[in-house]
């Protein structure tokens, strides 16, 4: 018995793999499928990432034309505070960029424009702005 019982191994092998080729037919498709997401993960990383990189571009450019410009140019948030602003309001009205965007833009205008102001940024914190009919009046540090 002995002596077959190489024999008796390379016999009973193939019986014992074919009562586990279910197992690994539904392992193997699992790798497949684990395959296929991984592969899906790394397209849309790949896509995510080239995204990232224009809109990296983009905002680099208008952060270029923003400071660049000599417009008085700005960005209000809907709370009455403006966001950000261009090294023009510095220069032209000799605030500080953290003087401008600490106190609601409201406090910059002159009173007489307070009424007319407020009328015109009430639709753009509704989402249907307009073009402002004439420019505001700020008043300087000074008076």
């Amino acid at each position: 018995m002995r002596a077959l019982y190489p024999y008796a191994a390379a016999v009973l092998l193939p019986v014992v793999l074919a009562g586990m080729l279910p197992a690994l037919w539904r392992l193997r498709a699992r790798l497949r499928r684990a395959e296929g997401a991984a592969a899906d993960a790394a397209r849309r990383n790949a896509a995510l990432a080239a995204e990232a990189r224009a809109r990296s571009g983009v905002e680099e450019e208008r952060t270029r034309f923003f400071d660049l410009s000599l417009d008085l140019l700005c960005i209000a948030g809907t709370d009455g505070y403006f966001k950000q602003v261009n090294s023009a309001w510095e220069k032209v009205l000799g605030w500080s960029r953290s003087e401008l965007t600490s106190v609601p833009y409201l406090e910059l205008v002159h009173p007489d424009d307070r009424e007319a102001t407020d009328r015109e940024a009430s639709p753009a914190t509704s989402r249907t702005a307009t073009a402002p009919r004439r420019a505001p009046t700020a008043g300087c540090p000074g008076g």
